[in-house]
């Protein structure tokens, strides 16, 4: 698994951890031959992506928002260490989650989003792509009563302008942010998935925030750097 970190100016791979299954950890003989130490545990992805994000808050380096494809986002655990680290995050969803609405009710994420009025949909591109912008139309309601000051918890939707496939994502972001600042952060994972899908992983990404900052060591070979502009972060996903 990489985490990678990603600007205006370009992206880096910053950090790695190898993903090893429950037969390789509960062989120590196996393990030992391949120069593994004795002290590595078996870790879900979700513990390794928390642990990588870690190492990186814990070296100073933070994002304007992590994204995080469907196996990761799923993670109800996942999201809240990011809430309480005060991290805005842009994770995938399936469409029959249930959400808790600003009524306190319960709702399917789908059927949520299909009680929106059609004026609340506006056609969005999501940045370039090979052959052009991304351009979906765009929807979002509002989720969960409890907002901390100056941040926002939505649905966010993403319809094809065709063949009318819907995309799902929770999101905790700024409680000012437009829908194309949403729709943007939403779509920026996509200049990350070519390099890890290389590596067949799934991969963590981000923009930077505010300060600027030097490349920074991790715990392993890796680093980062901060843009003196402050955009949205990191995320965890396996291709658009």
């Amino acid at each position: 698994m990489f985490l990678a970190y990603r600007s205006s100016k370009g992206h880096a791979l910053i950090d790695r951890q190898l993903y090893l299954p429950v037969a390789w950890t509960d062989d120590r003989d196996r393990c030992q031959a391949a120069g593994i130490p004795d002290e590595v545990e078996f870790a879900t992805r979700v513990q390794i992506a928390r642990t990588m994000l870690g190492r990186t808050f814990a070296a100073g380096i933070r994002a304007g928002w992590v994204s995080m494809d469907e196996a990761y986002g799923q993670s109800n655990s996942l999201r809240v260490w990011l809430e309480s680290h005060d991290q805005p995050y842009v994770v995938a969803t399936r469409r029959n989650d249930d959400m808790i609405t600003t009524s306190m009710d319960t709702a399917r994420a789908d059927e949520l989003i299909a009680t929106l009025p059609g004026r609340a949909w506006s056609r969005i591109s999501a940045g370039l792509g090979a052959h052009g912008p991304r351009e979906y139309d765009w929807a979002r309601a509002p989720v969960r009563i409890c907002w901390r000051p100056g941040r926002g918890h939505w649905l966010l939707a993403r319809r094809h302008r065709t063949t009318r496939r819907t995309g799902l994502l929770r999101l905790l972001r700024t409680a000012e942010d437009r829908p194309m600042d949403l729709a943007r952060s939403a779509g920026g994972r996509w200049a990350i998935g070519p390099i890890c899908s290389r590596r067949r992983t799934r991969p963590i990404h981000g923009r930077p925030c505010s300060r600027k900052r030097p490349i920074m060591p991790l715990g392993g070979p890796a680093g980062s750097h901060r843009t003196d502009r402050n955009a949205p972060g990191e995320r965890v996903e396996r291709g658009p």
